[in-house]
């Protein structure tokens, strides 16, 4: 386990979980030098127009054992920003638990995956043992081929299963905590957001029998959801967001550069959340890129 700094507006603390080669949460990793698409043209940040860097510590390197792994977010969690000692209740079973049929049981490493494949989410608030609307809607909604396909191109799909024992006083704790989250006032809800966690549409209930129509109403608003994450992407681009790849171009990460320091370059996330990678791990037209900012910053 690795602990790791990382900042929002108010400053908040990542934990992140890691196998033995996974370590850092934002680390760009690969052994080839492939060269990447050409980057995408936008505002020079102003960290390094300013010629300013990281001054609150933040930078430091965390050695290369900490960032050998490749872009992997899905061991990230966060504290509350009030009270940073306070358990993390979906810690306890973050490895442990089994994914069924392609949903995830957790928000934080569904919402990694999401903002890592920039697809919607689609979150499912349910009682698979004593509700008969929830039953009806995944025997008709969810495991139908139609919704499969959709899923697996398109979606990253969440399960909040209140079908728990007693004794789960921790998972049962923190499925209300994002049930209240959610306003999930009744099982079943299904919540969509965009990739990077904005809502969109909320869905209460299911009616037996409707499974086609519950379906096309389902597309639409994940077909909002992929619109408006697109519209915001494309505005943030003129405010410096841009697309970073690893050295062999297999993961990405749609972010603004907000710092550099030491061979390490700070990143703002869509969500606004912050991580930092080696420059070294970064595509031959990254770092390219990086060294033009600096260089222009030098002829200033």
């Amino acid at each position: 386990m690795f602990l790791i700094r990382s900042s929002r507006k108010f400053g908040r603390w990542a934990v992140a979980l890691a196998s033995l080669s996974l370590v850092s949460c934002a680390s760009l990793n690969g052994s080839s030098d492939e060269e990447a698409d050409e980057p995408s043209v936008g505002k020079v940040p102003d960290f390094l127009l300013s010629g300013g860097g990281m001054d609150d510590g933040v930078g430091t390197p965390i050695g290369r054992d900490a960032s050998a792994s490749g872009l992997d977010f899905s061991g990230l969690a966060f504290t509350d920003p009030d009270n940073p000692d306070k358990p993390i209740p979906e810690l306890d079973q973050m490895f442990s638990e089994v994914t069924r049929d392609d949903w995830d049981d957790y928000f934080t490493r569904a919402k990694e995956t999401a903002i890592r494949e920039e697809k919607p989410m689609l979150l499912w608030f349910t009682d698979s043992e004593r509700s008969p609307l929830c039953k009806r809607l995944e025997n008709e909604v969810w495991r139908s081929n139609e919704f499969k396909k959709l899923a697996d191109d398109r979606i990253v799909r969440v399960r909040f299963d209140f079908n728990l024992p007693k004794s789960e006083t921790k998972k049962r704790n923190y499925l209300k905590a994002m049930k209240k989250q959610y306003k999930a006032l009744g099982l079943p809800t299904v919540v969509i957001l965009t990739a990077d966690g904005q809502f969109v549409h909320q869905e209460r209930g299911y009616v037996k029998g409707q499974s086609e129509f519950y379906y096309q109403q389902l597309k639409f608003r994940i077909e909002q959801a992929e619109q408006k994450y697109a519209a915001d992407k494309a505005r943030l681009k003129a405010q410096g967001y841009r697309n970073w790849k690893s050295r062999d171009g297999r993961t990405s990460l749609f972010a603004k550069p907000v710092g550099l320091k030491n061979g390490y370059l700070r990143l703002q996330r869509m969500d606004r959340e912050r991580t930092t990678v080696k420059l070294e791990e970064l595509s031959r037209a990254d770092r390219q890129w990086v060294e033009e900012q600096v260089e222009k910053l030098g002829n200033r």
